[in-house]
């Protein structure tokens, strides 16, 4: 399998490999942040999602800390989907052809889970130029493979990216990922950020409740793209007691999705 390269991480952190590992250790020990590095000792707890906002590491990548520690005492899926925002297309996408490579190594694409999904959900479109500019995928694939180091020959990530505000079908490539966690253990890795303005609480709360329909009220209003609504349709399809608020600033939340 072909590797392509991260395009646009050194717009959030470094690209050398001791640089960036340092990076994200204080994203870990930030006195906002988990203030510890993350386990080395997994659960046989299934985590269904978190929520981990991107942007620059020494600015935000705390917030994505406190996320990716539930990951790591998490039982290892199958497969980790990792949902962003696209600005290279409008559409819903993924791109199955090629894996990742970071300064930590390569992350592999599941490849014939992605074509399932695409039977699943016909407007799933496969398109490596939509993934000219993936930044929502590629700022979280470091922090995926430092809280993975036991299994990073096993990692396998599934990415899409969504520019719609065709809220049905949001809502249905939400449920199609229900569908494919019923035939795989699977973990959404949702790289969104919030609005940033006043309804931020109020999106927050919908998304503690999995309130799909006001998130989807509170997102039409701004005609914002929808792949926070991909994602609390997921989580709710996969059966998700709650989400929880691990750490929050304007702007940027860090939630955990567990059954």
């Amino acid at each position: 399998m072909l590797h392509r390269r991260l395009d646009s991480l050194g717009k959030y952190a470094p690209t050398g490999f001791d640089l960036l590992d340092k990076s994200i250790t204080q994203c870990f020990l930030h006195a906002e942040g988990p203030g510890a590095l993350p386990t080395r000792h997994r659960t046989s707890r299934k985590l269904l999602g978190v929520l981990s906002p991107y942007g620059v590491y020494d600015k935000i990548g705390y917030l994505s800390a406190w996320s990716y520690a539930r990951v790591a005492e998490s039982a290892l899926p199958d497969i980790f989907v990792v949902i962003g925002q696209a600005t290279a297309a409008e559409g819903f996408f993924t791109y199955l052809f090629s894996g990742w490579e970071t300064p930590f190594g390569k992350v592999q694409s599941g490849k014939d889970r992605g074509q399932i999904l695409l039977q699943l959900f016909p407007l799933l479109k496969h398109d490596a130029a939509a993934f000219s500019r993936a930044d929502a995928i590629e700022a979280q694939l470091p922090f995926l493979q430092f809280v993975n180091k036991d299994a990073l020959r096993e990692l396998t990530i599934l990415p899409l990216l969504v520019n719609s505000t065709d809220y049905d079908a949001c809502q249905r490539l939400g449920e199609a990922l229900g569908e494919l966690g019923e035939q795989c253990h699977l973990s959404i890795i949702g790289s969104c950020n919030l609005t940033g303005d006043v309804v931020d609480p109020a999106l927050v709360d919908a998304l503690k409740t999995i309130d799909v329909k006001k998130i989807r009220d509170i997102l039409s209003v701004r005609h914002a793209s929808g792949e926070l609504l991909v994602f609390a349709e997921a989580m709710k399809s996969l059966y998700a007691r709650q989400g929880r608020l691990l750490a929050y600033r304007p702007g940027s939340a860090s939630m955990v999705f567990e059954r």
